[in-house]
């Protein structure tokens, strides 16, 4: 982007770094879960992978109806955890309305129809492209949390 707008590409930087800033933080994601008075811990990440679970020998003499609610238990409360922070780390960009200027005045730079949010929030794979030919830094925010 050198034959570009300088003030442009300041922008593009600044979101570069936002973005580098969020994947930083949702890859240090740690959601925790606690069933049958923390006798099981479970551990989840940013996508709701299993990181650690932990069963103490108090569990031991339960049975396995209690244990297994006690896994239900503690993995729905890491995965709220979960939940939560990653809206606290991405809602810097739902929030921002600087960063929503910057990619609609980026898209009509480039001639790129803007998408509408419905469009991407239903799932219908389109994503939103900010991109010129070669650009292979920028990603869209829909992408980042499946990159940690």
């Amino acid at each position: 982007m050198t034959n570009h707008d300088p003030a442009l590409v300041a922008r593009v930087d600044e979101l570069r770094a936002k973005q580098r800033r969020a994947q930083e933080a949702l890859a240090k994601v740690r959601g925790k879960g606690y069933g049958l008075n923390a006798a099981i811990v479970v551990e989840l990440d940013a996508e709701g992978n299993l990181a650690r679970c932990e069963v103490t020998d108090a569990a031991s003499g339960l049975s396995g109806e209690s244990v297994a609610g006690g896994f239900r238990c503690a993995y729905n409360e890491a995965r709220k955890n979960v939940q939560q922070q990653v809206a606290e780390i991405m809602g810097e960009f739902e929030t921002d309305h600087d960063a929503a200027a910057a990619i609609k005045e980026i898209q009509a730079y480039f001639g790129v129809e803007p998408v509408e949010a419905s469009a991407t929030s239903s799932g219908s794979g389109a994503e939103l492209s900010t991109t010129e030919h070669g650009d292979d830094e920028w990603e869209p925010p829909q992408s980042w949390l499946r990159k940690t």
